[in-house]
Order: structure tokens, then sequence, then C-alpha cells
């Protein structure tokens, strides 16, 4: 039976910081420690702790940040190969870069990322507001010819 992983497990420092591209469908699963995770398109933060894991739903940029030393996994979907080369080919690379940012850089990109979901979501209301308008501008008129 086989009992490898084919990834290893990630250790963090305090405000250390994991960059994801790409990850929607990934888990990420703390062994020890605490994470703050924000994604690019979703309004909300997520706080994992130890025994704790989280789907990345949403795609783009993840931002996986450790609030204290940090031991975890990120699981990956396994991938359909048609010939046989291995345990580890059946597994799709990601590719996970632990970039420099800390603090204020950090706070700096979340703010970002959010304004973005901000603008999204603002654009959306306007355009459900600019069709009711025009639906009870229309009623109006039809009653004043009436």
């Amino acid at each position: 039976m086989e009992t490898s992983l084919s990834h290893s497990l990630t250790r963090l420092g305090a405000e250390e910081l994991l960059s994801i591209e790409g990850g929607r469908g990934r888990c990420v699963v703390v062994f020890h420690g605490k994470v703050w995770i924000t994604q690019h398109g979703d309004p909300s933060d997520h706080v994992v702790a130890s025994g704790e894991a989280f789907t990345l739903d949403h795609s783009g940029l993840a931002l996986i940040e450790a609030l204290e030393p940090t031991s975890l996994v990120l699981l990956v979907e396994s991938a359909q190969v048609s010939d046989s080369i291995g345990y580890e080919a059946a597994w799709p690379r990601i590719e996970t870069t632990q970039a420099p940012l800390r603090g204020l850089d950090l706070q700096a990109k979340a703010r970002r990322l959010r304004m973005q979901a901000g603008r999204k979501a603002a654009g959306a209301l306007a355009q459900a507001a600019r069709k009711l308008w025009s639906g009870v501008a229309s009623a109006a008129s039809e009653r004043q010819v009436a």
C-alpha cells in the first residue's frame, strides 16, 4: 500500500506568506498553528486553526498568512493520466511561492483584493438599480398615456 504524500508539509513562520495562483478546489489543512486566508473575489477572510481545513473556492490569487508558526499541507485534486508514469505524476503541479510580504504589504494586497471585489459588487448593484429604475420609469409613462 502506498502511504507517501505527494506534497510535503509546509512550515511558515509568524507573518510569513504563501501565495497560490489558480488554487480553486485545493484544500489547506493546518496541522499546527493558525493561518489567515484571503482570496481574489471573496469579500470574506478566513482564519483556519490547528486541526481545521479550508477549501479554496475562488480562482485567482489566494494569500495564506501564518498568524503564528504554522505547519500545513496544500492538497490538490488528482488528475487523470493516460499512461501509468508513477504516483506523483497523477497530481498536477502547483506553483507556490513564498513571498517576502509582511505586515503592511500584506494588508495593502488584501485591501486591493477587497476593493476589487467591492467595485465588482457595486457595479452589479448599479446595473440592477438601472434596470429597476427603467422599469419604474416605463410603467409611470404607460400610466400617464392611459
